[in-house]
């Protein structure tokens, strides 16, 4: 090897070994700044057993909240914030005894402050419009990503509001559904053929 082919080598030697250094000093940055960042106080409402521990041991692994409290319903939730002052509500909707819609509204009586995540299975209009138009600052599907859910999270801790996109998406799905039904149920001069072509343009522009 001459000697320009060993300095070129040397060079890219420690050109690879600056990267990997810059790589894990970064890693390392990012890791002490989360542990340093105060951890926001999470309750967790939602009746599902299973879940709610799921979501505990996720929460806690990845270091994003510190659990001060759970509830199944929200006649449980409503008990601990008599003796707990959380930072972040994560709510479910569909619980027995007193739903998240009903617990939320009480408890944002209660403490007008309060920020409350929605975390649900469902993502209808009806659901998603009531929860904001009673302050809720957030609202994700349990289907998310979990850079999604530390995403909102931490946009919530900052006073932002938090609220999934796909909804859009879904209500022009639905809606373009609903006409295709109403013309396949209108009586009307459309040839089966026409009909057919109907139904595979409406089935490829949802996949």
């Amino acid at each position: 090897m001459t000697g320009d082919n060993i300095y070129k080598s040397l060079e890219s030697k420690k050109d690879t070994n600056n990267h990997c250094f810059k790589n894990v000093f970064y890693n390392y940055n990012y890791q002490i700044k989360r542990l340093i960042m105060k951890k926001p106080t999470i309750i967790i409402v939602d009746d599902n057993q299973t879940f709610r521990q799921s979501l505990i041991l996720l929460i806690t692994i990845e270091n994003i909240a510190s659990v001060i409290g759970k509830a199944s319903n929200g006649i449980e939730f409503l008990g601990l914030l008599a003796d707990n002052k959380p930072d972040l509500v994560l709510m479910d909707i569909d619980m027995p005894e007193m739903n998240g819609i009903e617990a939320s509204q009480k408890a944002l009586e209660l403490m007008p402050d309060l920020k409350i995540i929605v975390f649900s299975m469902y993502g209808n209009e009806e659901y998603y419009s009531k929860m904001r138009e009673l302050g809720v600052k957030g609202y994700i599907l349990k289907s998310c990503h979990i850079d999604e859910f530390e995403k909102a999270i931490r946009d919530v801790m900052k006073g932002k509001n938090y609220f999934f996109t796909d909804l859009k998406i879904k209500n022009i799905e639905d809606n373009e559904l609903k006409v295709v039904d109403r013309i396949l149920s209108e009586d009307s001069d459309l040839t089966i053929t026409e009909i057919k072509l109907i139904q595979n343009i409406y089935s490829n522009s949802s996949n």
